[in-house]
């Protein structure tokens, strides 16, 4: 007897050392350092919108990255991207990756004005907020939403203001 319980727990710690390289293995891909600028340029490039006038219109990415580290240590990285003819910066989104896995948006409407940090646990999106009477240049509030990675996705604490009261462009992406 004594030979045959080893024999029944070998099967046991293989399908145990087997799982534990799976989730080893897996870890690597999420706390990689996030895509190089020129993946991240690539799903910009990939990403439009569609205008009634102007057809298709795709984005270019614009500023430095940003990034947080995800409530499991992953790496989340966030590049801020505009439409590539906008001729006055407006026409804004944010492309979210963990690790180097694309993620989406950071809202799947376009907006005008944005800034992207990231701090600790969370990516940081700064979106100009339109009252009343605002030019278009010139928003005169501002709203802070923060996406962080919990429970397997990015959660946002609020959803990205109306421009002038109504959402902006959807966006999507090319295969």
């Amino acid at each position: 007897m004594s030979t045959v319980r080893p024999a029944l727990a070998r099967p046991a710690l293989a399908a145990a050392a087997l799982a534990a390289t799976a989730l080893t293995a897996a870890a690597p891909a999420a706390n990689a350092a996030g895509p190089s600028r020129a993946v991240a340029q690539s799903y910009a490039h990939r990403s439009y919108v569609v205008d009634g006038t102007l057809g298709k219109r795709r984005f270019a990415l614009t500023g430095p990255k940003a990034i947080a580290r995800g409530s499991d240590g992953s790496t989340i990285t966030a590049f801020g991207m505009v439409l590539a003819d906008s001729g006055d910066g407006t026409g804004q989104a944010v492309l979210l990756f963990r690790g180097a896995r694309f993620l989406g948006w950071a809202s799947d409407h376009l907006q005008l004005h944005l800034r992207v940090t990231g701090s600790g646990h969370a990516i940081n999106v700064k979106y100009g907020a339109y009252s009343g009477d605002d030019p278009f240049c010139c928003p005169s509030k501002t709203k802070v939403v923060h996406y962080r990675w919990r429970g397997g996705k990015i959660v946002a604490d609020a959803a990205p203001p109306l421009v002038y009261g109504k959402r902006g462009s959807k966006l999507h992406l090319a295969s």
